[in-house]
């Protein structure tokens, strides 16, 4: 399980780490959010619409699901299992809500990903452009609250510079899993 807050450069860090890793997949989310620029179904996220979220809920299919940032976000099951039943890692992209309901389950190994500060987490919100600033404004008092929930995990990697970033994710997933 990975995360962090929004803009902590979640997906920077893990990208290119995924590659070295041929038997770790990262488990993509469902979301009722909107698709951003660029952005497509079954590659970024599952995208949903409200109805078909519910109706997900309502057969059981997410392993957690959650509110975040006026959207709903769930790990679906199948997408884990199948991973794991191949033999595979599954490695999930997870917000503190959802690490939290996960965890009442199972022990999984768990990373933060945190910014240098607040100040540049504010940066790089505003840098990618994809929120209004009231939004910026409420991740980042989200972002205050997931900080917070860091010393629950059992490694926290500080991204203020992505190579190094990357590194020490590599050396994690080096160390904890082959």
């Amino acid at each position: 399980m990975l995360s962090g807050p929004s803009g902590a450069g979640k997906g920077s860090v893990i990208t290119p780490v995924l590659a070295k890793f041929p038997t770790i997949h990262l488990a993509l989310s469902a979301t009722t959010r909107p698709k951003r620029s660029g952005e497509s179904d079954g590659t970024h996220y599952f995208f949903k619409t409200d109805a078909e979220f519910d109706q997900l809920i309502q057969d059981d299919a997410f392993l957690e699901w959650c509110h975040v940032h006026k959207h709903r976000y769930g790990t679906l099951k199948n997408t884990v299992h199948t991973t794991i039943q191949t033999g595979h890692h599954s490695l999930i992209e997870i917000d503190t809500q959802g690490f939290k309901k996960v965890r009442q389950h199972c022990d999984p190994l768990s990373i933060f990903i945190a910014p240098p500060s607040l100040e540049t987490l504010a940066e790089r919100l505003t840098k990618r452009q994809t929120e209004t600033p009231q939004d910026i404004e409420s991740r980042l008092a989200v972002a205050k609250v997931e900080l917070e929930s860091q010393g629950d995990y059992a490694y926290t990697i500080i991204n203020a510079d992505l190579a190094e970033a990357q590194h020490q994710l590599t050396q994690i997933l080096e160390k904890e899993l082959i």
